[in-house]
């Protein structure tokens, strides 16, 4: 059963998962058809990986681009972030490279090869909705400026702006022709880009916003936090008027890193990724099942749990049937993608390898009530595996399902908890051996 959010609790939230990266990236795209997924994991060389949800395989997407010959090239990049243009035959990818520098590329989905779009631009980017522009920053000078870019392939690049600071964020309305964009420190600006004018919508001072996004021609969505504000990482997620200057707060205890804000289709609802504590709960920094995705209703600001993964849910994104939200568990290194059917409450765990292939079946047997052969899996993984993180992982899960009442063997459970590498996750199954009987963490 999903619960309704608490947002009366005033908590300390720091970063949890210390593999994610500090940076503000779109990490899940779906196809326009929602039958694939581009993503890319968080690891130290962030990899582009393509999943396919009917053959239900995940494949790396190797970095190749023409040579002066006409031959594919592969070339080495750290993936940051990804987006499907909405025709489906492109995806518009982040990277940074080896020399310090990043750059935008537009991947072809049926030669995957790179086409440069271009060079030293900052990580978001956007797209207008007929898929023709696309919009990014590009650092400036040593000021710390930063130049608002627009780039069509038939015209190349041309400046819309400059700005004091970085600009991270940004968002074209339904229309094209207004963005609202977030200078550094300096509050929600908007852009009429036909006419070139500027104006402030909400004063910066010691505030600053993220991931602004148009709900319609009168609305932005963001995610809202003070500068200084401790926890850093934690806002609150509103939605403003345009036309009435108004301001809703949403959602609290909204992470501002890992929720790259994502709607379904009617725009209705957005996903985002918040901080899942009982009340009087103390807050432990390092404890990844904080994080869970939430589903926000824009128009009621009531919010429900989507997941209660424990080992963390983030960078959430609805499919475009807004069927299904994907995000990515910290149950491996560098995330993996999990994908959950809202009305069925069912997940599909997906896997790159062999270890993870086994992994992922014994989540769904699980899930599915298997815990037999659940268990016969997990076993495997705790012991074959070569990923200390999914081996942690693997013997959580044995624990909790040693300690259900139809299988309860508090021997096993106990052996299986004190082989945890992990620390903070073994520390997590306390309460479980505390109350002496196991509450299962699948929603």
């Amino acid at each position: 059963m999903r619960e309704r959010i608490k947002t009366g609790l005033t908590i300390g939230v720091g970063l949890v998962l210390a593999a994610f990266t500090g940076c503000f990236f779109e990490k899940i795209a779906w196809s326009p058809d929602g039958r694939s997924i581009f993503y890319a994991d968080y690891a130290d060389k962030s990899k582009l990986w393509l999943w396919d949800s009917q053959t239900r395989e995940t494949r790396r997407v190797p970095l190749r681009r023409r040579g002066a010959d006409g031959e594919p090239v592969e070339f080495q990049a750290t993936v940051e972030s990804c987006r499907y243009l909405p025709s489906g035959k492109q995806v518009l990818v982040s990277m940074s490279h080896d020399n310090d520098k990043s750059s935008l590329q537009l991947l072809d989905t049926k030669t995957e090869l790179c086409d440069h779009v271009a060079s030293d631009t900052l990580p978001c980017a956007d797209i207008s909705s007929d898929g023709k522009r696309i919009l990014y920053t590009k650092k400036g000078g040593e000021d710390g400026q930063s130049i608002l870019q627009e780039y069509t392939q038939q015209h190349g690049e041309r400046t819309l702006l400059s700005c004091q600071g970085q600009t991270f964020f940004f968002s074209m309305d339904p229309t094209g022709e207004r963005v609202v964009y977030c200078p550094e420190k300096q509050g929600l600006c908007l852009l009429d880009s036909d006419k070139g004018t500027t104006r402030c919508l909400l004063a910066g001072e010691n505030r600053i916003f993220y991931w602004p996004r148009w709900v319609d021609e009168r609305t932005v969505v963001f995610i809202h936090r003070l500068d200084g504000q401790k926890p850093d990482n934690v806002g609150e997620l509103q939605a403003f008027s345009v036309e009435g200057k108004t301001t809703r707060t949403l959602c609290k205890n909204v992470n501002c890193i890992y929720s790259p804000i994502s709607f379904n289709p009617d725009r209705k609802f957005v996903v985002v990724t918040a901080a899942r504590m009982s009340a009087g709960e103390e807050y432990d920094k390092d404890r990844p099942k904080i994080w869970q995705v939430a589903s926000v209703n824009i128009r009621t600001g009531e919010s429900s749990w989507l997941t209660d993964y424990p080992f963390g849910a983030v960078f959430p994104a609805f499919s475009p049937d807004g069927r299904r939200v994907a995000y990515l568990s910290g149950a491996t290194d560098g995330g993996i993608l999990n994908v959950l059917n809202v009305e069925l409450k069912r997940t599909t765990f997906t896997w790159r390898d062999e270890e993870e292939r086994l992994f992922a079946n014994a989540e769904s047997l699980f899930e599915a009530g298997d815990t037999d052969t659940a268990l016969a899996r997990w076993g495997q993984v705790a012991q074959t595996s070569v990923s200390s993180q999914l081996a942690s992982a693997a013997k959580y899960r044995m624990a909790v399902a040693y300690l259900e009442k139809a299988k309860e063997n508090v021997d096993a459970a106990y052996k299986a908890r004190d082989e945890i590498e992990d620390g903070k996750l073994r520390e997590q199954l306390g309460p479980l051996f505390d109350a002496g009987k196991p509450e299962s963490p699948i929603p």
